[in-house]
């Protein structure tokens, strides 16, 4: 995406937020300027390629990158990509930790959770702990997510899809993830009939009085 938000969490209760006008879109970018390579081109090496801290490299990696105009793909060092990539990404790491110190909880902080696509790039934790100073980890949706992502059967939301996990388990989708599993922590424990269960009547009575 084309933006970071932060948010600081204590006691299940969220204290501070921000976002960040930084992204995957602008590693995307720097990537196609830099390596003067089509944009589609720069968001696949980013991802088959991409690593956040240049010393987890090999000198001698090789990637193939495609020329603009369709010209003959060259062979470019992998450290290259990676000294593309760090110091976008540990921009990003200093405006996060600076977020936390307005938050005023900098002091109660014992680690940092990184979702989203760019969280799966190789590196992102070690590069995240060495500027933050803190433990960092890739966030992944709970398994007992799977009772969240259900369907309805006219008493609410019951049973898991696995299949559905298995496409929203990554952590592209942690947060929306995590938002739906609070939602439903919070939500009263009584039955609720689901909209296909109500009577026709009963539709008709509720249009009424609204």
């Amino acid at each position: 995406g084309g933006t970071t938000e932060v948010a600081v969490w204590h006691n299940r209760a969220l204290v501070h937020s921000a976002v960040l006008p930084y992204g995957g879109d602008h590693l995307t970018h720097d990537i196609a300027t830099s390596l003067r390579t089509p944009r589609k081109e720069a968001e696949r090496i980013k991802i088959l390629h991409g690593c956040a801290l240049s010393s987890l490299v090999d000198d001698d990696e090789k990637i193939n990158v495609a020329c603009v105009g369709g010209r003959t793909p060259t062979e470019r060092p992998r450290t290259l990509l990676c000294d593309i990539i760090e110091p976008r990404l540990e921009e990003v790491f200093r405006l996060v930790e600076r977020e936390v110190q307005v938050s005023n909880f900098a002091d109660l902080v014992g680690g940092f959770v990184v979702t989203g696509g760019t969280a799966l790039m190789q590196g992102i934790t070690e590069l995240g702990e060495d500027v933050l100073n803190q433990p960092v980890r890739v966030g992944k949706p709970h398994p007992n997510a799977k009772g969240v992502i259900g369907v309805g059967n006219g008493t609410g939301m019951t049973g898991g899809l696995s299949g559905l996990y298995d496409i929203v388990k990554a952590p592209s989708y942690s947060t929306a993830v995590g938002l739906l599993q609070l939602g439903a922590a919070e939500e009263p424990s009584q039955p609720k009939r689901g909209w296909w269960s109500i009577t026709w009547i009963e539709r008709l009575k509720g249009y009424m009085s609204n």
